[in-house]
C-alpha cells in the first residue's frame, strides 16, 4: 500500500511520520517502536536497538534485536538525528509536563484514522509490519535461500521458523519458482529426519512421474504444502 503517500501527507505530524517510517522500514511491532527511548538511538555505534527498557519489555527474547544504520534509508536517519530526546524518555507520543506516555491504543487509533482517509482504503499501522517483511523476501527472488529468509525473519524478532514461514513464504513461493529450500530447513519445518524426507520425496515422485523438479525445488513445493495444511 501507498506508503510514500501516507509519509508526503500534510494529515500527519511530523512524529506520526516518523513513527510509521519506523514501523515500516525496520518491520518491528508498533510497540517496540511506541517503547523506543532516547538512548536505543545508538549514534556512535549506528544502531537502532529494539530491547527492553523502563517502558516495557520485548515480547520474547528474540526481539531484543539492533537495526544497522546503514539498512535503513538515509531519510530516517536524519529524522532521528534532528530530532533532540532525552536518553531515559520515550521518543513516541510523549507528554512533557507528565514525564510519561499518553497512550499507545489511542495513539495508533489516531494514526489508523487518517491513514484510512489519505489511502481511501481499510489499511492500518499493522499492515507495515507485513509489507516491510513481503518486501524484504522478494526483493532478492533470484538468488533467496530459505536460510536467508530466515535471517530476515530474525531481524523482525520472530520466535521460530514456522511463524515466518506461515505469514510470508507461501506468497512468495506463488509469486516465482525460483527459491529452493535446501534439506536441512525443510526437514526442520516438517518435522522429520533428512532420512524421511528422501523417502517422501521418492514417494511424491512415484506418484507424479511427470513432475521434473530437482530436490531443492521439491522441498520448497513439500514445504508449501505442509503450510498449507498446518494454517
Amino acid at each position: 500500500w501507498e506508503v510514500e503517500a501516507i509519509l508526503q501527507s500534510d494529515e500527519l505530524l511530523e512524529q506520526d511520520k516518523l513513527f510509521i517510517q519506523t514501523v515500516f522500514e525496520c518491520g518491528s511491532r508498533l510497540t517496540e517502536v511506541y517503547q523506543l527511548i532516547g538512548e536505543d538511538i545508538d549514534i556512535v555505534g549506528e544502531l537502532l536497538h529494539f530491547r527492553t527498557n523502563r517502558l516495557g519489555k520485548m515480547k520474547n527474547r528474540f526481539s531484543t534485536r539492533y537495526i544497522p544504520f546503514y539498512n535503513l534509508s538515509e531519510e530516517l536517519i536524519i529524522n532521528f538525528l534532528s530530532c533532540t530526546y532525552s536518553k531515559k524518555n520515550a521518543i513516541f507520543d510523549f507528554d512533557k509536563t507528565q514525564k510519561k506516555q499518553y497512550d499507545f491504543s489511542k495513539y495508533c487509533l489516531r494514526i489508523n484514522g487518517i491513514i484510512k482517509k489519505i489511502t481511501g482504503r481499510n489499511v492500518s499501522l499493522k499492515h507495515l509490519r507485513h509489507t516491510r517483511a513481503r518486501i524484504s523476501f522478494l526483493e532478492n527472488i533470484d538468488e533467496l535461500s530459505l536460510r536467508s529468509f530466515f535471517q530476515d525473519a530474525g531481524n523482525m524478532g520472530h520466535s521460530n521458523l514456522l511463524t515466518s514461514q506461515k505469514n510470508y513464504i507461501q506468497s512468495a513461493h506463488e509469486e516465482s519458482i525460483l527459491i529452493e529450500v535446501n534439506d536441512d530447513d525443510t526437514a526442520a519445518l516438517l518435522d522429520i529426519t533428512t532420512t524421511n524426507l528422501r523417502q517422501r520425496r521418492c514417494r511424491f515422485r512415484k506418484e507424479n512421474p511427470e513432475n521434473n523438479m530437482n530436490n531443492k525445488m521439491l522441498n520448497a513445493f513439500l514445504s508449501i504444502e505442509y503450510i498449507k495444511k498446518s494454517a
